[in-house]
């Protein structure tokens, strides 16, 4: 499974951070009060993902970087 974790970014809400996979699109995270609380997420997010079996997950540190291999990647899948 390919995951692609976004930065974290400020909301109304508070600090979120996007991840993105082909098959389910993009997923906004829990909004968190505190940007320390948003960051602890979303290391345990790329843990998580990474896996014995799992290839690691992409993560960008802006939002330009998320949205330009977004891109690349959906280029590269072709419809069923």
């Amino acid at each position: 499974m390919f995951l692609m974790i976004g930065p974290i970014l400020r909301e109304q809400d508070g600090y979120a951070y996007d991840s993105w996979i082909p098959a389910q699109g993009v997923r906004r995270s829990y909004p968190y009060r505190r940007i320390e609380d948003a960051y602890y997420a979303r290391r345990h997010a790329i843990e998580e993902a990474s896996g014995e079996d799992r290839p690691m997950p992409i993560v960008c540190h802006t939002s330009d970087e998320f949205a330009l291999k977004m891109a690349d990647v959906q280029s590269l899948v072709v419809p069923a």
